[in-house]
């Protein structure tokens, strides 16, 4: 495995004279796990035959998997992400059950899956990108969408795109504080305030700041992170805000050369997002972003990912998120790397049952 030497890409004012600050208070600290059962389904509602693919979202060291997709019982799947496809019409009830050292534990959805009958001439209904329930905290999509004109695509895109500012308190040699002021992106993920980042952009911060694409500022209730992936959460006080759709699986369903846009908060200049526009450089490398984390299945792209970019989206030309920007490689020109969806989803999934 070659490791790549890179930087992260967030916009510091100064370096930071030492290290180890904790972070946000309220912030949730590490503690010995323990089971917990949850999951997510795309999509809950549409015509029979209806194909569902569901998202285990389960905390914990756990082991096993057993999946009830008709309440009857009888474990119908023991995968941990697997899918059933609904042939009659009515309303289901869920239930993942999960295994590990500790025990076991249920999540039991009830009336989850609701499946109408099909249309006249034999096809299903199409089901709406929004068709998941209010519940729904991440919107997915199994297959890649139509594309979209440019402007469509700004509007889209840029409408769930915010900028993140912390402020990070360090001490001089004569111990008086000194404040620096960091920037980075963020993806608007639900209606309800739910942002995902990088951990590196609000990692340490005492203060984190999301800049709305409407202009609004809201100061973060709550931070959760997971250092090892370098994904956080941020969730504002907010509802009713445009979020975006993220692409399953990215790396087996996009191609080399396939076309990716990068948006981010680049230099934290004013007045909006910074697009750029590349190709898929190559899927799958593994980077090392020194201490000790070590990010697999990334996306090398050729789209410029400048400084205040990470946490932003790569988006393909439907709109989808495809990655999560995080790095571009020292002392090279058109080398950066985004997390790929294949790693982001289960994390994002977990930072959510979490939270």
């Amino acid at each position: 495995m070659r490791k790549w030497r890179v930087a992260l890409v967030t916009v510091v004012s100064m370096a930071l004279l030492l290290a180890g600050l904790t972070g946000l208070t309220g912030c949730a600290q590490q503690t010995e796990a323990q089971i917990n059962a949850a999951f997510s389904a795309w999509p809950a509602s549409g015509s029979a035959p209806l194909e569902v693919d569901f998202y285990d979202q389960s905390t914990g060291d756990i082991e096993e998997w057993g999946w009830d997709f008709d309440n009857d019982s009888v474990v119908d799947s023991t995968e941990q992400y697997p899918s059933c496809t609904y042939d009659v019409a009515g309303t289901y009830t869920v239930a993942l059950t999960v295994a590990g050292p500790e025990g076991s534990v249920t999540q039991t959805r009830t009336d989850y899956v609701q499946v109408a009958e099909g249309t006249s001439d034999g096809e299903p209904a199409s089901v709406s990108d929004d068709s998941a329930t209010e519940e729904t905290l991440l919107y997915l999509d199994t297959e890649i969408g139509v594309e979209l004109d440019t402007t469509e695509l700004v509007q889209k895109v840029g409408a769930a795109v915010v900028s993140i500012v912390t402020t990070t308190i360090t001490y001089d040699w004569r111990w008086r504080p000194v404040p620096s002021t960091g920037a980075g992106t963020g993806i608007i993920i639900n209606s309800e305030g739910w942002i995902v980042t990088n951990n590196h952009v609000v990692e340490d911060a005492q203060t984190v700041t999301v800049i709305l694409s409407d202009g609004r500022s809201f100061e973060a209730s709550s931070v959760i992170s997971d250092p090892e992936t370098d994904l956080a959460l941020v969730r504002i006080g907010a509802t009713g805000l445009p979020y975006l759709h993220f692409l399953v699986n990215s790396l087996e369903q996009l191609n080399e050369l396939d076309p990716v846009i990068a948006v981010g908060n680049a230099l934290a200049l004013p007045g909006g997002p910074t697009w750029t526009t590349g190709v898929v450089s190559n899927l799958g490398r593994s980077i090392d972003l020194g201490d000790g984390v070590i990010l697999s299945d990334v996306i090398q792209t050729d789209a410029a990912i400048n400084q205040g970019n990470s946490g932003g989206p790569l988006v393909n030309t439907a709109g989808q998120v495809v990655g999560i920007n995080v790095a571009i490689a020292s002392n090279s020109e058109n080398i950066g790397f985004a997390i790929s969806t294949d790693t982001a989803i289960p994390v994002i999934g977990t930072l959510i049952a979490q939270g």
